[in-house]
C-alpha cells in the first residue's frame, strides 16, 4: 500500500528544508532511506511544492506519478504543498 505524506505550509516556511533534514536527501528524486532502526524504506521525495513546479503539478499529476508502473517499488512519498495557491494551482 502506498503512503503519501504531505508537508503543508506557507511559501518560504521551510517545507523542503524539513524534508531534507528528516531524510538527508538534497534534491528531488527516488531514494532508499535508512531508518533509525536500521531498516531501509523506498522513498520518493519531492523538494518543491506542487504549485511551484514548472508547469505546475496538479493533484492528478501526483496520482499518475504514484500509480505509474515505473514507480511500483516505491511505497513512501513526501510531498510539500503550499497552503496558498501559486501559479493558478
Amino acid at each position: 500500500m502506498k503512503k503519501v505524506y504531505f508537508v503543508l505550509g506557507e511559501a518560504g516556511s521551510g517545507k523542503s528544508t524539513l524534508i531534507r533534514c528528516l531524510t538527508g536527501i538534497r534534491q528531488e528524486n527516488r531514494y532508499f532511506v535508512r531508518l533509525i532502526n536500521g531498516n531501509d524504506i523506498n522513498l520518493w521525495a519531492y523538494m518543491r511544492a506542487m504549485q511551484e513546479k514548472d508547469p505546475p503539478f496538479s493533484p492528478n499529476d501526483l496520482l499518475n506519478d504514484i500509480t505509474s508502473p515505473n514507480e511500483s517499488i516505491f511505497e513512501y512519498y513526501l510531498v510539500p504543498i503550499r497552503i496558498n495557491a501559486a501559479n493558478g494551482v
